[in-house]
Parts: C-alpha cells; sequence; structure tokens
C-alpha cells in the first residue's frame, strides 16, 4: 500500500478528496476508507502507469514431460 507521502508525492494534493480526484482522473484504482482516507495499493499504480504488465493473476504451472523415445530391441 502507498503510504500517506507516497500519496502525496503521487497525486502534488494534501487533502484526501483532492487525491481520490486526482487518483481517479489519472484511472488509478483505489478504495476510500470510513474516516476519508484513501487506500491505494502500489500494484496498482504500477499497472496504471505502465510499469508492470497486468493485474491478471500468474499462470498455473503446467507440468513438462519429455517425449518418450521408442526403445531399441533387444538383440
Amino acid at each position: 500500500m502507498l503510504t500517506p507521502d507516497d500519496l502525496v508525492a503521487l497525486t502534488a494534493k494534501v487533502r484526501c478528496s483532492a487525491q481520490r480526484r486526482v487518483l481517479e482522473a489519472l484511472g488509478i484504482p483505489h478504495k476510500v476508507r470510513p474516516d476519508g482516507s484513501l487506500v491505494v495499493l502500489r500494484v496498482a499504480v504500477e499497472v496504471a502507469l505502465g510499469h508492470v504488465g497486468s493485474l491478471a493473476p500468474a499462470r498455473r504451472p503446467q507440468l513438462r514431460l519429455p517425449e518418450v523415445l521408442p526403445r531399441k530391441k533387444a538383440l
């Protein structure tokens, strides 16, 4: 999560209501706490600013088996 100082640096605003307007304009997802302060995930900022591929979940691991070659017949 971003710290309050990070939010000020990102938005150039001190008041939460002004920060929210900037986040909405930048397309950065956020949540508003009951006290009016904001919660912003760092990865959401990175994705919105183009520094990370996406928020899509990672691919599930897949098992890779070596190709089975036919056995040589015994003489």
